[in-house]
């Protein structure tokens, strides 16, 4: 588990858990008077969550992503990592071979390979799967200023071994820089993407993309007590005060994206991750950093080839080859096919003229019946945006070939299939006039192998007409790849072709793969939805393709899977989800993984649906009338009294504080049946008077209950003098120790100034705030230093008005020698 490296070395200070930064003694962090803090953590993925107290295990909240929704969006896996094929982190790609991601990732141990283009990181399965690219990592550069997650400047540059093209030829994600300083975040809302765990314990191994929209906060203010401290000029700070949603380990170094520009990486957050998440703020000089560290790329050259590299035609008919683009680091850039060289009479048509780098186009030499005789060295090229040109040759031999050939066409798309067997798919064939203008064709096929059957759609047509070509197997066709003639002879008996590559998969058709559901038995809410794991068994089909469906569902339901189709052998998630006019019930529902013959196995789930519409839940509130004073507090607690669907979440929210009031429920949801705290907070500025406040219980159908609590605010009437009231009045603490207390002031007018004497030599008083408004509290600290000597010291606390008034309390500081004690705490 990696969290904030921490030295102890006073039992006092242990106990308060005050974390201490990295290279810090507790000696001098007893002389900057660090306040007490929680603990922190940062989200790489071995990093298990601490319980603290008071906080409820929260989920991720997000919602399944693909990788298309973000192309730049890249797992980090480590040798030894514990979680599903080692993920450790997210990172983000922002060029072909650099990874923008957390300088703390860097300390995992293990060797680190990024692997790009899975929406479900199991797919990876070792190595051994396919539908992705992987790079080993070079290097990973950290920010200079560097030294501990919760101390700003986490950030890295990683470098990868190999250049890594984007889905769909997309352009490489933007990164926010010091340009991007006059941004305002707070109050917008970020999108966080990440492979990282999806529940608390990590329960289901899920390392599928997930993606959550992240409300931005103002850190200063909500976002501290955490660690070594909240600073908003290298940290950004959104999600929720509970973490519903936030981001869990794995997530590291994941993106914080706003107006498609990632502003933060995915840093730390509170040790229990039921907290805000912090982010690295890259809008200042981080995201310089990181540019200057990326640099600027320079597509390397792409290459293409073409196979065949030579053939022959007759004067009046044509040959075609095939041509093979691969990307530099430019990416999957796009590329314009030309031909040069070409001798008279003779066209070169491209099929497509433009491609992106990485994918192939059909050429096709179209020798006209004037087409000069001989061999003829044609070049190909393929060139970029920027002007960069990669060349190959083609031998194109002519010959007058005695009777011409027709001159009109035929075309496919695709000009490849690749089917199981017992399966089918189909083709679009197009033809093209020639010299004779528009003449009947009919259309057959030649090469089909035993158990295959090309049916066209029609089956004459006039040239410039189109076709629907109609290639089905039997299931006991031969597994291979066979070339399969589509002919179009006019009536003159004259013949042009396109030739299909046909690929049979051989399918096995036992039906004896197994399904099993975990758990079993589901139990909801109407409106609500359950998830559960699915597993399948591969039989003595191996791991054959299997659909997965389900049968028995309720009136009103619904059943997700993802993915929805799986090899045998591997698991998926169903997600049931119920509406709220779903009947109240228990129904079996099968969970159907269907093989690519029809065959099928099942298991099954029990999915109890409660009814809404019964009794409801019940909200109560003793006392039910609290009188508070200007500038005071009170409370009042409510309880919930469970209905007919027994035990369930309900969030509760309050209405009807007046201004200068604030009311507030903690827990802000439980089970009905718990309890909960209003908590009302009057200020000085409150009007006297009798309020009504409305708590609101909802639970997942949106059913609500209320309950309301009588507020009486009374005035205060402030005392002739300032008077002064410190809690407590006296406190013993070691030499270099912290004496924490507080101080509360009210008399004469406007502002109040806290000032003290008395402190023993080499104590340092500290006040915050320094300024207090009418009725408000400070915290105060009095620090000795080692050198303090022991002893019993009256500290006057002194508060003045803005109009002169003064008013004092002493506190009783008892300093003892400091002592020695042994523990220690750090990085794991």
């Amino acid at each position: 588990m990696k969290r904030t490296a921490r030295s102890w070395g006073v039992a006092a200070l242990a106990a308060a858990a005050v974390l201490v930064p990295l290279g810090t003694t507790i000696a001098s962090a007893a002389e900057t008077g660090a306040a007490a803090n929680l603990p922190s953590a940062n989200f790489e993925g071995a990093t298990v969550p601490t319980d603290l107290p008071d906080a409820s295990t929260q989920h991720y909240g997000g919602t399944p992503a693909k990788v298309t929704e973000f192309p730049g969006i890249i797992p980090g896996i480590r040798a030894g990592g514990p979680r599903p094929e080692g993920q450790t982190c997210t990172g983000t790609l922002v060029a072909p071979t650099k990874v923008l991601i957390a300088a703390h990732c860097a300390d995992a141990a293990g060797e680190k390979t990024f692997v790009y283009g899975l929406d479900d990181l199991k797919l990876y399965n070792g190595g051994n799967g396919s539908g992705f690219q992987a790079s080993k990592v070079v290097t990973y550069k950290k920010h200079p200023k560097y030294v501990n997650f919760d101390q700003g400047y986490d950030v890295a540059v990683v470098t990868l071994e190999k250049a890594i093209t984007l889905v769909g030829g997309a352009a490489f994600p933007t990164y926010a820089t010091s340009a991007d300083a006059s941004d305002v975040l707070i109050g917008k809302t970020g999108l966080s993407f990440g492979y990282g765990k999806k529940d608390f314990n990590d329960t289901t191994k899920d390392v599928t993309l997930t993606k959550a929209n992240m409300p931005i906060v103002d850190g200063d203010s909500v976002c501290q007590g955490v660690g070594a401290g909240f600073k908003s000029a290298t940290m950004i700070c959104a999600g929720d005060p509970n973490g519903n949603p936030t981001i869990l380990p794995g997530d590291s170094g994941g993106p914080l994206i706003v107006n498609n520009k990632i502003y933060g990486v995915a840093s730390w957050s509170r040790a229990d991750f039921k907290w805000y998440g912090v982010w690295g703020r890259l809008n200042n000089d981080m995201g310089d950093w990181v540019k200057q560290e990326v640099g600027t790329t320079v597509p390397a050259d792409h290459t293409v080839s073409v196979s065949p590299a030579s053939g022959s035609v007759k004067a009046g008919n044509y040959v075609s080859s095939t041509i093979t683009t691969v990307a530099g680091s430019g990416g999957a850039e796009n590329l314009k096919l030309t031909a040069s060289g070409l001798p008279s009479g003779v066209q070169a048509v491209f099929q497509p003229t433009d491609v992106a780098a990485g994918s192939t186009a059909k050429v096709t030499f179209d020798a006209s019946t004037s087409a000069a005789n001989g061999t003829h060295n044609i070049t190909l090229t393929a060139t970029n945006a920027a002007g960069k040109a990669a060349n190959t040759q083609y031998s194109l031999t002519v010959t007058d070939g005695g009777q011409p050939g027709p001159d009109f066409k035929v075309t496919i798309d695709p000009s490849s299939l690749t089917v199981d067997a017992g399966t089918s798919d189909r083709v679009a064939l197009s033809t093209v006039a020639g010299s004779g203008g528009a003449e009947q064709v009919t259309l057959t096929a030649s090469g089909a192998p035993s158990g295959v059957t090309v049916t066209f759609l029609p089956a004459t047509v006039n040239t410039g007409e189109g076709s629907k070509v109609i290639v089905e197997t039997a299931a006991s066709t031969t597994s291979g790849t066979y070339s399969i003639d589509l002919n179009a002879t006019n009536s003159g008996g004259k013949v042009a072709k396109a030739t299909l590559t046909l690929t049979v998969k051989g399918v096995t058709n036992p039906g004896d793969h197994k399904v099993s559901v975990n758990p079993s038995s589901l139990t909801v809410n109407q409106g609500a939805g359950a998830s559960a794991g699915v597993t399948t068994t591969a039989g003595s089909g191996g791991a054959e393709e299997l659909t997965l469906s389900a049968t028995g569902l309720p009136s009103g339901a619904t059943a997700t899977f993802q993915p929805t189709k799986v090899p045998a052998g591997e698991g998926a998630k169903v997600t049931i989800q119920t509406a709220s006019s779903t009947p109240a019930g228990t129904y079996n529902v099968e969970v159907v993984a269907t093989n690519a013959a029809g065959k099928t196995a099942s298991g099954t789930v029990s999915l109890t649906v409660n009814g809404q519409n019964q009794t409801p839940f019940a909200l109560g509130s003793a006392p039910s009338s609290v009188t508070v004073k200007q500038g005071a507090s009170g409370s009042s607690t409510i309880s919930s009294k469970q209905g007919s669907n027994g035990a369930e979440q309900i969030s509760l929210t309050t209405s009807g504080a007046p201004s200068g009031v604030t009311a507030s429920v903690s827990p802000s949801s439980i089970q009905t049946g718990a309890s909960a705290t209003l908590n009302l907070s009057v200020s000085g500025s409150a009007a006297a008077g009798t309020y009504t406040i409305t708590v609101t219980g909802t639970n997942s159908a949106g059913k609500t209950a209320t309950t309301t609590v009588s507020l009486t605010v009374e005035t205060v009437t402030p005392p002739s003098g300032v008077t002064v009231t410190l809690s407590p009045s006296s406190g013993t603490v070691q030499q270099g120790q912290l004496a924490q207390f507080s101080a509360r002031a009210i008399g004469g007018t406007g502002q109040l100034t806290l000032s003290s004497s008395g402190a023993p030599a080499g104590a340092f008083v500290s006040f915050n705030p320094p300024w207090l408004s009418q009725g408000g509290t400070s915290n105060v600290w009095i620090q000795p230093n080692f050198s303090t000597p022991p002893g019993t010291y009256p500290v006057t606390i002194k508060a003045t008005s803005a109009d002169g008034k003064t008013g004092t309390a002493t506190y009783t500081l008892t300093v003892t020698a400091w002592g020695y004690a042994f523990g220690s705490a750090g990085r794991h």
